[in-house]
This record gives C-alpha cells, structure tokens and sequence, in this order.
C-alpha cells in the first residue's frame, strides 16, 4: 500500500463522520425556513355583511379593512370576485364541487369564472390569497322566493 492509499484510509471515516454532520446541518435549516414560511402566512375567516342573495344582489365578505364582493353577470353564467386589494389568486367551490381557480382580469382586484350551474348554487366556498394571508369563506346562499 503506498502513501496516497494509507493517508486515504486514514481520512475517510473523518469525512464521512463530516458529511453526516453536514447534511443534518443542512436538513435542518431548510425544515426550519419552511416552518418560518408557514408561520408567515395566516390563516383569516371572512365575515358576510348581510345574507347572501347573488340572483338579487351582490354578497359583501370583509375581514378589518380587506373587502371581497362577489356578484353574478346579468345572464347568471358568469361569477365575479372583486377584491379591493390586490389578490395573489382565487379558487371558488361552487356547491359540492372541487375547488377551481378564478381567471384574473384587468389587474389582480377582479377574477371570473364561468358558472356553469346558472342559479343553482346552494353553498360557496371562498379562498384568496392576499399579501401572503390566507382568506377563506363558506357562505349559504340564499334562495329568491318567485310568487
């Protein structure tokens, strides 16, 4: 065995004793960070203003100075969400549906979907993300009474 082989034998147990202690080092910082992210974003219910009837009127969703409207396109296909902050995305459940995401308008305070239920939409279900906040909403919506 020459030089190069004894020195190598000799180092590796140390390396590998490093490289174990390295790569927890290294788990755990990156376990940590997402923790931090976790604790970064909240989590906030959205209270409805009044009782929710979108074939009459518009439903109004606040939570402190954060308001959220959603209202229904005159021939009831289509379903819009107004935000008065700029959201980072939208997803609506439409009933017992899965959730969809919204598609964003002109800039990130308006978002559609089509609704393909037309006014048969018994629950909604509401989530935005907004400056790293979660914001959510079940709502019942309200049947209009025709005589």
């Amino acid at each position: 065995m020459n030089k190069h082989q004894k020195i190598a034998v000799l180092i590796a147990p140390f390396l590998m004793i490093g490289g174990y202690i390295a790569a927890d080092y290294y788990l755990l910082s990156k376990h940590t960070s997402l923790d931090n992210k976790a604790e970064q974003q909240q989590v906030h219910r959205l209270v409805l203003k009044r009782t929710c009837e979108l074939s009459k009127s518009p439903c109004v969703l606040t939570k402190d100075t954060l308001a959220v409207t959603l209202s229904l396109s005159d021939s009831k296909q289509i379903l819009y969400v107004v935000t008065n902050q700029p959201a980072d995305g939208v997803q609506l459940a439409l009933n017992a549906a899965k959730p969809k995401s919204l598609t964003r308008l002109d800039d990130r305070k308006y978002w559609k979907i089509s609704n393909p239920s037309g006014l048969d939409i018994n629950t909604l279900r509401l989530a935005a993300s907004i400056n790293q906040h979660l914001y959510y909403a079940e709502i019942n919506v309200a049947k209009s009474q025709h005589p």
